[in-house]
């Protein structure tokens, strides 16, 4: 049986893994009580990252975890891990900056982890997980161009990502391939809906919406739009290929741990202009303070034109009732919106 190398961002390339003979997973959130991470980490602290921590020592399956550290949360995080689970975890720095030395950092960074993990790194067995990495990315984006054309519905599209990156590749890219031929035309002409989050959203988020009659179009995330689905180049030697994975992976869309305000205004004003964005629903866990941060920015920029949108704060992997009555609050405000705007055209 392969060994799993637990991976919690998708900065971290997964290409890595493959390399050194490790099944890649991304660990998410699987209803492990928030109640077995109490304790180890402070009270107002990123709830996403509590979740982790309960599903971790819960379900201990990965023989390695690696944490991407994109703020002082993680670091916290990873530190806390290192303790719980001697030996097995291993921090990433990501700079903050993505020019050519941070670049050359990030490449730097990803070999010394690689070299932490194990001794036998070949150039060849690099070439070998970007070529693998690749066709994962193309099916990806094949994925991604029928859920945007409307033949594959939001929620298979959720599932098929999430199981994407936790199975073992060659069954992950069968499964996406599978998912993908039996896509058919589903949408009636229905509103569009941009969702952002962390590394993913909730399926209850997205069934809440489709019942609502609106169709999710955009997707703020890690494993969303976010998420580089365009070839690697395989290089000529093992040096090339790290500094072309880290120029990948350094250079995806921005998040808001970023810190690139006119790059996330530009990333949102293009999805919103090319997939007809009619309202925004931000979805985030309490204490998570990057997009916490960024939201009031954002959204002063969106409402400045014309977009509605909205900020739900979760504790669970379970929408509160709260939430679930603001959120149909929000669609059913869109909705009489529109009316409004159709019958001033008429």
């Amino acid at each position: 049986m392969v060994a799993r190398l637990g991976f919690i961002s998708a900065t971290f390339p997964l290409e890595i893994a493959l390399a050194l003979g490790y099944m890649p997973s991304l660990i998410l959130p699987s209803g492990a009580p928030l109640s077995r991470a109490e304790g180890l980490l402070p009270r107002n602290f990123c709830t996403y990252l509590k979740l982790l921590a309960a599903t971790i020592i819960q379900e201990n399956l990965w023989e390695i975890i690696v944490v991407p550290v994109e703020d002082e949360s993680h670091r916290r995080f990873s530190e806390v891990l290192k303790e719980l689970l001697p030996g097995r975890v291993i921090a990433l720095d990501v700079p903050t900056r993505k020019d050519e030395d941070a670049v050359r950092r990030f490449a730097s960074q990803l070999k010394f982890l690689a070299q932490n993990i194990s001794e036998s790194l070949s150039p060849e067995a690099f070439n070998e997980a970007i070529a693998q990495g690749n066709e994962l990315r193309r099916a990806l984006k094949e994925a991604r161009a029928l859920w945007i054309a409307g033949k594959l519905d939001s929620l298979s599209y959720h599932e098929l990502r999430s199981k994407a990156f936790s199975f073992y590749f060659p069954e992950a890219v069968k499964f996406i391939r599978e998912t993908c031929a039996q896509s058919k035309n589903f949408r009636d002409p229905r509103p569009g809906i941009m969702l952002a989050g962390g590394v993913t959203v909730k399926r209850a988020l997205i069934d809440l919406i489709e019942e609502e009659g609106f169709a999710i179009v955009a997707e703020d995330t890690d494993i969303g739009d976010r998420y580089p689905v365009d070839d690697i180049p395989v290089g000529k030697d093992l040096e090339e290929n790290l500094m072309n994975l880290a120029r990948a992976y350094l250079r995806k869309a921005p998040s808001a741990r970023d810190l690139n305000p006119a790059g996330r205004l530009q990333f949102y004003e293009n999805l919103i202009r090319e997939r007809r964005v009619q309202g925004v629903i931000f979805s985030y866990y309490k204490f998570c303070d990057p997009p916490l941060a960024e939201y009031p920015f954002i959204a002063s920029y969106l409402k400045k034109h014309g977009i509605p949108c909205l900020l739900l704060e979760e504790e669970d992997e379970a929408m509160s009732g709260q939430n679930i009555t603001r959120a149909q609050a929000f669609l059913e405000m869109i909705k009489c919106k529109l009316s409004s705007k159709t019958l001033s055209d008429g």
